[in-house]
């Protein structure tokens, strides 16, 4: 049975929280959220894998518990700093990290598109993203990663409506 610690409960917390709960051989050990009125170190290890859909800020405590209990991560948050990278970057170094800005298939299948149109000259190229009017960052982090596979200098133009999920496009002309 994998045991597992989820932090963030906003849309993707959910969806993960309802997931889990479908599977057989995964357990929701507990949700570390606000709306939970539950911190990191409230939670008493053991489990398996600590699941983060928080906030960039968060990483700060989940690292520290993660390192103190060397439990493998999951991180699926979008907008750190390069202090929290780096702070990514050298717990990475002690134990698993996993981190993606987006973990759609989608993505990963634009992404592909990308490389292959990039074979090809293009004199203008950019990216319009769009997401619920409730998401913190703009432009999004799969919008930053979709920018640095073609240059980092391209426009991006991000909106905020409604309870969009997320919509990517990327013009080439």
């Amino acid at each position: 049975m994998l045991k597992i610690l989820l932090c963030g409960y906003g849309k993707m917390g959910k969806m993960v929280e309802a997931v889990i709960a479908e599977q057989d051989d995964m357990e929701l050990v507990a949700i570390v959220s606000p709306s939970h009125n539950k911190r990191i170190h409230d939670v008493k290890a053991p489990f398996d894998v600590i699941i983060d859909f928080s906030v960039p800020d968060a990483i700060y405590e989940i690292a520290r518990y993660a390192m103190a209990y060397k439990i493998p991560l999951v991180l699926a948050v979008t907008g750190y700093n390069d202090e929290q990278k780096q702070i990514i970057t050298e717990l990475a170094e002690k134990i698993p990290v996993f981190r993606a800005e987006n973990l759609s298939y989608g993505i990963k299948i634009m992404k592909n598109l990308i490389n292959t149109a990039m074979k090809y000259q293009y004199d203008n190229i950019e990216i319009t993203e769009t997401h619920h009017n409730k998401k913190k960052d703009a432009p999004s982090g799969t919008a930053i990663a979709l920018a640095k596979l073609i240059d980092e200098n391209i426009p991006i133009h991000s909106l905020r409506l409604g309870n969009v999920a997320g919509e990517h496009t990327v013009s080439f002309a």
